[in-house]
């Protein structure tokens, strides 16, 4: 079961992404139905930023930063 935490801030595609952990520690993001990408939080290193394809965006030492950064990419 999927739970929604929030949407996240700012721009016409940052206001409509809606942000669900589907398991814990894995968020992904979709606006209209369009997968964005996800996160990941690892134990050592922050959270990865994954784009719609699954390749790595980067390291990010928040969940915030690395959700900005899942958003960021989406064209």
């Amino acid at each position: 079961m999927s739970v929604m935490i929030d949407t996240a801030p700012s721009t016409e595609v940052r206001s409509t992404a809606a942000w669900f952990e589907v398991e814990s520690g894995f968020w992904v993001a979709n606006t209209g139905g369009q997968y964005l990408g996800a996160v990941e939080r690892e134990r050592s290193a922050g959270f990865c930023a994954l784009d719609e394809t699954g390749a790595q965006i980067g390291w990010f030492p928040s969940l915030t930063a690395a959700r900005d950064a899942v958003v960021s990419e989406y064209r």
